[in-house]
């Protein structure tokens, strides 16, 4: 699927004001369409190519109108799925302000409003950071407003934890409302760097207090008083959120953080001198994804050692970028995802820590094992055979549902 992904980047950097250098035209001409209308929809980025079409990028390319007309429903679809949730936001916000709890926003609305329309993403989960000490009270604040917790084996697909261990162990919880067709999603979470307190990732990234530390005011004039973070800090979330969570993979977020870069300039020299050189690195290296996608010039020597990409190692930035997009699913999604954890760390004896804590620990699968046979050894190997099988079999699932 590399042609098709070529076509992508191309309409990426034209959708972030980078100038024609290939004629869009003759990309397509090299694409499988059924590939590529496949892999606009994995990656949700019909409302762009909606955008970009309006725009006539694409008035030489033979386009089928249904799949026009998709795409403008989907972006439809998007403003109106964004209305709502800023709606259901505003309520949630304003009944936290009055019983006095804190929190952050994370992403939503402010990445959003930031790009040339509306429509070109729809925010699907209202993403709240807390103090774990709030969780109590908030859940008993959604609950009452019609929120449930799926089951455990829902939002982790392989965890043999009850509901009350899961809510202990865990870093986030989803709570779901259903409201006729539409879904509203809040993900309330305490802990952004992931499952097991005592990963090495904790030492080496630590945003957590940082996060709580840099709460700003959206709008102080608002009576909801949404609290969000400073550019630099949202940035640094952001590029976090995508290497550790996603493992690169998802061009929607690669997006929404490069036209944030792009219009806000986060200060990254500010940024350095308060954040470690791990998560400096993980900046960096998504800052040299987004100026080769918007054709900006690449970093210099002097730009990299600042961003803590000097060292990376040959493969590594080629390695980063081939994920984007990579769908989500999968064997290879699964081993290569644990690859990018032990790779991320700037230097190489913290690179050896992660991989030792992923395959020697057992706290680090304790939630996918059996609580009898969770401390004995061999656990971590047991665990992520499964998971591996797992996604074979889900693999071959989807693919005979094809």
């Amino acid at each position: 699927m590399k042609k098709e992904a070529r076509f992508l980047k191309e309409c990426i950097g034209r959708y972030l004001g980078k100038q024609e250098e290939l004629d869009l035209a003759l990309v397509y001409k090299k694409c499988v369409p059924v590939k590529l209308f496949s892999l606009i929809s994995d990656q949700r980025l019909e409302g762009l190519m909606h955008y970009l079409d309006s725009r006539e990028c694409f008035i030489n390319i033979p386009l089928p109108e249904s799949i026009k007309t998709r795409w403008k429903t989907i972006a439809w679809k998007n403003s109106f799925q964004n209305d709502l949730t800023d709606t259901n936001a505003d309520s949630i916000f304003r009944q936290m302000a009055v019983l006095g709890l804190e929190y952050v926003w994370l992403k939503g609305k402010a990445v959003r409003m930031l790009h040339k329309t509306d429509y070109i993403f729809s925010s699907s989960d209202l993403d709240l950071f807390i103090d774990k000490d709030t969780y109590p009270e908030l859940k008993k604040l959604l609950l009452s407003e019609g929120y449930t917790i799926p089951e455990p084996e829902k939002m982790m697909k392989d965890t043999v934890l009850d509901i009350s261990e899961f809510e202990e162990s865990m870093n986030e919880i989803m709570f779901v409302k259903k409201d006729k067709a539409i879904n509203y999603v809040i993900d309330v979470q305490w802990d952004f760097i992931g499952f097991g307190t005592k990963s090495p990732l904790h030492d080496l990234y630590g945003i957590n207090e940082l996060i709580l530390s840099q709460r700003t005011k959206l709008d102080p004039g608002s009576s909801t008083y949404p609290m969000s973070l400073s550019t630099e800090i949202h940035f640094c979330v952001m590029a976090i959120h995508l290497c550790l969570h996603h493992g690169f993979r998802g061009v929607k977020w690669f997006v929404d953080m490069a036209n944030y870069y792009l219009l806000c300039s986060p200060d990254l020299e500010k940024l350095n001198k308060e954040v470690s050189r791990d998560v400096m690195k993980s900046v960096g290296i998504e800052v040299a994804l987004i100026h080769e996608y918007a054709g900006l010039k690449r970093p210099n020597r002097q730009m990299r050692r600042n961003l803590c990409i000097d060292r990376l190692l040959p493969f590594e930035l080629s390695f980063y970028r081939s994920m984007l997009f990579l769908k989500n699913d999968g064997l290879w999604n699964n081993i290569s995802h644990r690859i990018i954890k032990a790779l991320l760390p700037y230097r190489h004896r913290d690179k050896y820590r992660i991989l030792s804590y992923m395959l020697l620990n057992p706290d680090s699968v304790v939630h996918r094992v059996d609580k009898a046979n969770s401390k004995k050894g061999f656990c971590n190997i047991f665990a992520l055979f499964r998971i591996m099988i797992e996604n074979v079999k889900r693999y071959r699932r989807n693919k005979r549902g094809k």
